[in-house]
């Protein structure tokens, strides 16, 4: 997660590992940042598309939030899903 100046846009680029025996469609990524008090400050929803198995991928978009007056903390969740 890296913020740019007063920008509501936090940029967002990361790894995923397919774990599983199939390929996937796509590999959903959502990413929540929060201020140094914990407060919810800001959100993205990220893909990578068509990970083979045991494959990992890079992706990487933007969310929208306010850039925090401290250190960012944020948690990732990742779900794999097949069309």
């Amino acid at each position: 997660v890296s913020f740019d100046g007063d920008s509501p846009i936090f940029w967002v680029t990361g790894t995923v590992k397919n774990n599983t025996d199939s390929a996937l469609s796509r590999i959903s990524v959502r990413v929540f940042v929060f201020d140094p008090a914990g407060k919810l400050i800001g959100a993205a929803e990220v893909s990578a598309w068509d990970v083979g198995p045991g494959a990992t991928a890079n992706f990487k978009g933007y969310g929208i939030g306010q850039k925090p007056a401290g250190p960012v903390k944020y948690e990732v969740t990742a779900l794999g899903v097949n069309y």
